[in-house]
């Protein structure tokens, strides 16, 4: 299992458009108004799908075999939609029991049109890791209302220190090979996403299903149509979505309605405190003491045996996740600092590996600032930031890379140093300011792990 870059694939609103939407703080809908359809496909259910491919079948009480070629509830005019196990002959605006006597009245659908698709810039990013339900974390999100059509799959998104951040849902129509993607979180923590919509009204309108108002998104193009919906019901958020041809609107529309009107007349609301991680001890965010730090099995040894005069820890954290495994400490003096990582050597690290020989790949003295302007092309990965063996590392090596500082309004005078040592299999970065190449050199040649 490995990590999946969604709190950065899953961005977020920009600062801007945040402030617009938390302006109405009693629209309750605002605050996760925000995660729509295509991009979505594309930037969260794509990285899910890849993890894992065979999507596994739920079938609820009372569950239907489609026939083929067979249609349903493909009109936007109000009507019923049954439930499996019920009586279409007896109308009920009440959440029903699984197996029990029920319909969903279909409500007068209003959809909020779209000018156009508009991309928002990542806010901040989360870390998390994508793991497929099991049979039983399927039931407890799903609806416990369904309909014959309804085959389910789905996963779970973590936070890297294992907190649930969100269930997709991926709810598949084979009469017509659609597919609504629904995703649940906590609604006192939404995630928010790209793109926004670019609405054609001034105010959303909402569409009240069995109490629930319900606010439904739709853009169109010659070709295609998109669908999203999003409400708040019990402490969850849902944020729906659905794309198709326009040959196929019709079906769209009548499978997003469905979806909402059996989460809206459920009775169970989705049970997403029972989802939990199973590969959470994968990942860790801890931050350390210098003394527990120090006894890192990985990278405690690489730490330097002691700091420079007058500085003091300012963080020290143990990171595994996202494709990285490191140890990173830093420390202050003033506008001084010193930044000592740790980690394991990768593919990305070989092109920066240089021996001392190499002078061109390093030597700050022959390249004049702006280094954009004087450091070529092909050298510019590997002079920013050179990777030596400590086996040929001398204080020659360490003063090619020292520039001297001085006189920097708002700035402390001395040297900045930025460089890496390779130890076998692990790499010690250090990037600095302030700090004198000889405190360096000694406590990079001090290092016996």
């Amino acid at each position: 299992m490995k990590d999946l870059m969604l709190l950065k694939a899953i961005g977020g609103l920009d600062d801007g458009l945040l402030a617009e939407y938390e302006r109405d703080t009693g629209n309750k809908r605002r605050l996760f108004h925000g995660v729509r359809w295509g991009a979505i496909a594309a930037c969260l259910c794509l990285v899910i799908a890849a993890a894992f491919a065979t999507p596994a079948l739920l079938r609820g009480p009372g569950w239907v075999q489609p026939q083929p070629g067979g249609d349903h509830a493909v009109s936007d005019e109000p009507g019923h939609i049954a439930i499996p196990g019920s009586n279409p002959a007896t109308p009920s605006s009440s959440p029903t029991a699984p197996g029990a006597t029920a319909t969903v009245e279909r409500a007068e659908v209003f959809y909020n049109t779209a000018a156009a698709m508009v991309n928002s810039a990542p806010r901040q990013g989360f870390a998390i890791f994508a793991e497929e339900l099991s049979q039983a974390g399927l039931n407890a999100v799903a609806p416990d209302m369904r309909l014959e059509w309804m085959e389910l799959s789905g996963s779970a998104g973590f936070y890297g220190w294992g907190e649930l951040a969100a269930v997709w849902l991926n709810i598949s129509n084979a009469g017509w090979d659609g597919r609504v993607t629904v995703k649940l979180t906590p609604a006192d923590k939404p995630i928010y996403g790209s793109p926004m919509l670019e609405l054609e009204q001034e105010e959303p309108t909402a569409t009240v299903i069995n109490g629930t108002e319900c606010y439904i998104y739709l853009y169109e193009t010659e070709t295609d149509v998109y669908l999203s919906a999003e409400f708040e019901r019990e402490g969850v958020a849902y944020a729906l979505s659905v794309a198709a041809t326009a040959a196929d609107a019709h079906h769209a529309k009548a499978d997003l309605y469905d979806v909402m009107s059996c989460y809206a007349a459920t009775k169970r609301a989705p049970e997403l405190d029972s989802i939990t991680a199973v590969h959470s001890d994968e990942w860790r965010n801890d931050p350390l003491t210098l003394a527990e730090a120090r006894e890192d099995a990985d990278f405690g040894p690489y730490l330097p045996r002691e700091l420079p005069q007058g500085f003091s820890e300012e963080s020290i954290l143990r990171f595994r996740g996202n494709g990285e495994d490191y140890l990173s400490s830093v420390w202050t003096y003033g506008y001084e600092s010193l930044r000592w990582k740790a980690s394991y050597i990768t593919a990305a690290d070989l092109p920066r590996l240089t021996a001392a020989e190499d002078t061109h790949n390093y030597d700050l003295a022959l390249y004049p600032i702006p280094r954009a302007q004087s450091v070529p092309a092909e050298l510019r990965e590997v002079v920013d930031n050179p990777i030596f063996s400590i086996d040929e590392l001398t204080m020659d090596v360490i003063s090619a890379r020292a520039r001297y500082v001085s006189d920097d309004a708002g700035d402390t005078d001395g040297y900045r140093m930025r460089f890496s040592v390779r130890y076998g299999d692990v790499v010690v970065e250090i990037s600095s300011k302030g700090v004198s190449p000889d405190w360096v050199y000694r406590q990079l040649m001090g290092i016996a792990p």
